[in-house]
């Protein structure tokens, strides 16, 4: 249940996000040391699978090519859901089709 959940919330960050320029990092990027260390190892590997393609990164940057850089989500596993923030809580559940109802209390 847990590694499903963190699938699905990640899921829904990435959703949300908005797609940033390869060789920029979004001032969250910057500011959390978490994730500027996850960042510049996503850059590191990217920069590894560019080198074995014998592709310089600049011709990467000249495509467009992007990655997609959603928020962060602060989530409230007592609730489940992400407090106020109706947008990320609008993609936790779907309008479901019959026969395949999930019911609002199991």
């Amino acid at each position: 249940h847990y590694s499903a959940a963190l699938c699905h919330l990640s899921n829904i960050s990435y959703r949300l996000g908005e797609p940033m320029p390869l060789g920029t990092r979004s001032k969250a990027a910057i500011d959390d040391m978490d994730l500027a260390e996850a960042f510049g190892r996503f850059e590191e590997h990217l920069a590894n699978q560019v080198a074995e393609l014998k592709a310089p990164a600049k011709a990467l940057k000249s495509i467009g090519a992007s990655y997609q850089m959603g928020p962060k989500l602060a989530f409230d596993p007592k609730n489940e859901n992400f407090g106020s923030n109706e947008k990320a809580n609008a993609l936790l559940t779907r309008e479901y089709r019959a026969p395949f109802v999930v019911p609002a209390e199991v």
